[in-house]
């Protein structure tokens, strides 16, 4: 683990366009010129079907999510770029084969998957959202967890760091499929985690597991892991200087947060820690969590339905904008919004 707040190496990507740089081993996606415009949001997930058959599920929800991403508009000098979140749950290790014995609980009634299947899943919907897709829109996807409780209910050996570590190969195997089979440089893979910080003591990890993960993602990943959680705090658990290193503090970590609040209080607080660590932190995007009604969601609240009740909050362009309302060097490239699969 190295200092909160030192950041290794990081470069500007406002510039950059249609285009993959390497560096140090990183694969970096093309990302649109713009980097202050209210981008169309993607869809994003929670899995509960990991089905990677090669027409199965996961194919098929890329599929309806490339020919949805193909309508927006895209030209060579205006491309369409959207980054995707499957978010596969929390990590565990049942000593199954392949990548140690890891896999997740996922969202849906069969639970426990294997990290051999996690990564079929992604490749199958990276394969199908192409499939339905022009040579114009590029598209990052997020192979997601939580950091709920790891290595909960495990029956082998099973550490966050070696989580991180296993999840680090994942992403970049991932990776090298896309790239083996052409379906990269148009589809990059990426990591992510739901990295909550406002719930100690309620089973989500504190940040010395939290970190303990990331720094082994760090050790063994090529590509970007992005933070889609949140800069709430909590005493005795989380500090601004322990979010900003989980979410920003070694070469991979990318910041990605949650904007769900209708007031704006997530965006606050997130530039709030943002302030008080390390104000070159580069928000890459915001997400939200619509999950009731259908497309085209609506342009500022939204409802969401859930075990906490029924609610409004920000819709993705109000979710987005808050961000840019508070921090307006942030590139924000990008716009998505999760539900259960």
């Amino acid at each position: 683990m190295h200092a909160a707040g030192l950041r290794y190496r990081h470069f500007p990507i406002g510039a950059m366009l249609a285009i993959t740089l390497w560096v140090a081993g990183a694969t970096v996606s093309a990302t649109p010129t713009s980097a202050a415009t209210l981008p169309p949001y993607t869809h994003s997930w929670y899995i509960t079907n990991p089905d990677g058959a090669l027409m199965g599920a996961m194919y098929h929800l890329g599929y309806n999510d490339g020919a949805r991403d193909n309508t927006n508009p895209c030209s060579g000098t205006a491309r369409f770029i959207g980054t995707t979140v499957l978010d596969f749950g929390q990590i565990s290790n049942k000593g199954t084969a392949g990548y140690g014995g890891y896999g997740v609980y996922d969202f849906g009634p069969s639970l426990w998957d294997t990290l051999s299947v996690v990564e079929t899943a992604a490749r199958r919907y990276a394969h199908g959202w192409w499939d339905a897709t022009s040579a114009c829109p590029f598209l990052n996807v997020v192979v997601g967890l939580n950091n709920y409780n790891f290595c909960a209910l495990n029956t082998a050996p099973c550490s966050p760091n070696g989580a991180g570590q296993q999840w680090g190969y994942l992403v970049k195997n991932v990776q090298s499929d896309l790239v083996a089979d052409g379906t990269s440089p148009q589809v990059t893979a990426w990591a992510g985690g739901d990295f909550e910080t406002g719930h100690n003591p309620t089973g989500w990890e504190c940040a010395t597991r939290t970190t303990q993960f990331t720094d082994g993602y760090n050790a063994t990943g090529s590509q970007r892991l992005q933070d889609f959680g949140d800069a709430w705090g909590s005493t005795n658990c989380w500090t601004d200087s322990q979010i900003a290193y989980v979410t920003w503090g070694e070469l991979l970590d990318w910041p990605f947060p949650e904007s769900y609040n209708t007031n704006g209080a997530a965006a606050n607080r997130w530039n709030t820690m943002r302030l008080n660590t390390d104000t070159a932190m580069d928000s890459q995007g915001t997400m939200t969590e619509c999950n009731v009604q259908s497309d085209p969601l609506p342009a500022t609240t939204c409802t969401v339905s859930d075990s906490q009740g029924t609610r409004q909050e920000n819709a993705p362009n109000q979710g987005w904008q808050q961000f840019a309302n508070v921090d307006p060097n942030a590139s924000l490239l990008f716009s998505t919004n999760i539900k259960l699969q």
